[in-house]
């Protein structure tokens, strides 16, 4: 490309990438810590620069790690499980606009895409977000497509 392109060139508005966390892991290890959060910053400028000067949205995938924590309560050792995000906190605060999709097994609305075409209900949450407050709403995916509910 030219110094000249301009996001006028591409009709592309959206990039989604999933994910920077498992090239991370590949390339730095849990050894190399520093090297990575600076890989992570790098990746993070770079995407911003894309996103400004080509006026598209990018959405990165990060994968979550299940973690078990042990809590001890009248003597009984409870497993409470609970994820933190792969990419850590130096990509937590690299993001303007942070989604959280989630399917909540506990609520009784929210079922697997059954064979008769039952839809799937999920629920997306903007938790951070530099234009609007945190809120959720439930969407559900059918072989239609994806709609609000």
């Amino acid at each position: 490309t030219t110094a000249t392109t301009t996001s006028m060139d591409y009709p592309v508005k959206l990039i989604i990438l999933d994910s920077i966390a498992a090239p991370a892991r590949r390339d730095f290890g849990s050894e190399d810590a520093t090297s990575r959060v600076t890989a992570i910053f790098q990746i993070a400028q770079i995407l911003k620069r894309i996103a400004d000067q080509m006026n598209v949205a990018i959405v990165v995938i990060n994968q979550i790690d299940k973690i078990e924590n042990h809590s001890n309560k009248s003597n009984q050792t409870m497993m409470m499980p609970s994820v933190k995000a792969a990419l850590g906190t130096s990509w937590h605060h690299c993001v303007s606009t942070r989604i959280l999709l989630e399917h909540d097994s506990n609520d009784p609305s929210f079922d697997d895409v059954y064979d008769d075409g039952t839809p799937c209900i999920r629920k997306v949450t903007i938790v951070k977000s530099n234009l609007v407050g945190r809120s959720s709403v439930k969407f559900e995916i059918t072989k239609m497509g994806v709609s609000q509910i």
